[in-house]
């Protein structure tokens, strides 16, 4: 036996039957079903709020030929996701609740290889070290772009040695190397010193500066020698273009 109750504060229908549902019409057709268990059946959902929670995904149920989430944004008059065959659209940014959370590319389930879980670009200040006190600037910029765990850099120094001597490295990455390689040849222009006919880089684990190799026209045996003071005279600047592994 099904019943209607009314009272001040609320509207009761209470559907006592076979399949214990409440069946909404229009002109004589279904539109809408909310049965024992609470699940709520409709053709069509419409309208906007402030905010909409505690709606579980469970119970979005059903085949829909698209699904617009409206209402996300502040003032809750913009569609900020949409759903449908094509694919997912989100009008908006995307942000993880803590580090280490990314998109898993290319792949059905979680697989460790494909995860994405960083990108980050920026500037840094390099510097040129060595032994001895710091060298002398008139142009000292790094930029750089972070995918993963491969960072490309681009460096432009201008300077003189100063005081310092011996093994001469190109300092202060935005990140430490993650394991020993030999990285690209880079490209630099020295108006004074000695002229360089090839060049090199090697980066240490777990450090945040390269360590410079070279050929000269007085050593071109096929044996690199490492970058020092001797190459330096006057002012020299370097143009860098690397890629390296964190």
């Amino acid at each position: 036996m099904s019943t209607i109750k009314s009272s001040a504060e609320n509207l009761t229908l209470n559907a006592d039957g076979a399949n214990n549902d409440i069946i909404f019409q229009s002109n004589g057709s279904n539109v809408a079903t909310l049965d024992q268990a609470g699940l709520l059946t409709a053709t069509t959902f419409a309208g906007s709020g402030a905010s909409l929670t505690a709606l579980p995904a469970a119970q979005i149920t059903g085949t829909h030929a698209s699904f617009l989430s409206t209402g996300i944004d502040d003032n809750a008059t913009a569609v900020k996701l949409t759903v449908s065959d094509d694919g997912i659209n989100i009008n908006g940014n995307i942000t993880s609740t803590g580090a280490g959370q990314g998109i898993y590319l290319g792949v059905a389930g979680a697989v460790a290889a494909n995860l994405l879980d960083d990108y980050e670009e920026g500037t840094f200040t390099p510097t040129l070290t060595g032994s001895g006190s710091a060298a002398s600037y008139t142009e000292q910029a790094g930029s750089y772009t972070k995918i993963g765990n491969l960072v490309h850099v681009t460096i432009k120094l201008a300077c003189s040695k100063g005081t310092l001597s011996g093994a001469i490295y190109i300092d202060s990455l935005p990140f430490a190397a993650g394991v020993d390689t030999w990285g690209l040849k880079y490209d630099w222009y020295q108006p004074y010193g000695t002229a360089i006919l090839e060049t090199s880089a090697f980066f240490n684990s777990g450090a945040s500066k390269l360590s410079m190799y070279g050929l000269t026209a007085a050593n071109n045996d096929g044996t690199a020698q490492n970058f020092t003071d001797s190459w330096i005279s006057g002012v020299t600047k370097f143009r860098l273009n690397f890629s390296y592994r964190t």
